[in-house]
């Protein structure tokens, strides 16, 4: 009958449904002890009686407790996890943010004089302050600030042509030793 459950909210929705069932058996006894309570007229048979429904009175409120324990550590998980969401998308939008910065002050840098950079600089951070997280993708956010700041936005990541290319070779070489020197010619140090 007993069911280990991972989900902690699974679990205490189990554990609400077994003592809502002691609550109200428990219920049951007390209205019983009750009754038989007011029809007895034995004094002995009185203070058993009334011993029991103390008993089975202090189950009840027992199980009641206990339902309020689990359902307040319940809504306690849920904070914690509605908790964790926030951090990540913090974090996430954190990480957006910093992608956009980079970006941007590369626009900058690659447009500007020192001292201009400097107040463009500025003006981006004071942009970025007021960016709100759900602002659109990285590059969409890039465009903007560029347009926004009169810079050239940067070519997206995929846009950028392999090194390779603006050497104006065809095929990406072996990257490693370079290749041994022509016969007659002297050898080039490596830089490793």
């Amino acid at each position: 009958m007993f069911m280990y459950l991972d989900d902690p909210a699974q679990a205490t929705w189990r554990h609400d449904l077994i003592l809502d069932e002691l609550a109200a058996i428990g219920m049951a006894v007390v209205r019983d002890l009750r009754q038989r309570i007011a029809a007895t007229d034995d004094a002995q048979e009185t203070l058993k009686l009334i011993s029991g429904l103390n008993q089975t009175a202090r189950s009840v409120r027992q199980c009641l407790a206990l339902q309020a324990k689990l359902f307040r550590e319940v809504r306690g998980f849920d904070r914690a996890r509605i908790d964790e969401r926030r951090a990540l998308q913090a974090a996430r939008a954190e990480a957006a943010k910093d992608q956009v910065r980079a970006q941007v002050r590369q626009a900058l840098w690659n447009e500007y004089e020192r001292w201009d950079y400097n107040q463009q600089a500025c003006r981006l951070d004071v942009e970025l302050l007021r960016l709100d997280c759900d602002a659109g993708p990285v590059e969409d956010v890039v465009a903007r600030l560029c347009k926004k700041l009169g810079v050239t936005p940067p070519p997206a990541p995929d846009a950028q042509p392999p090194a390779c290319a603006t050497l104006g070779r065809t095929e990406v070489e072996h990257v490693g030793e370079p290749p041994a020197p022509p016969a007659g010619e002297p050898a080039i140090a490596s830089s490793a």
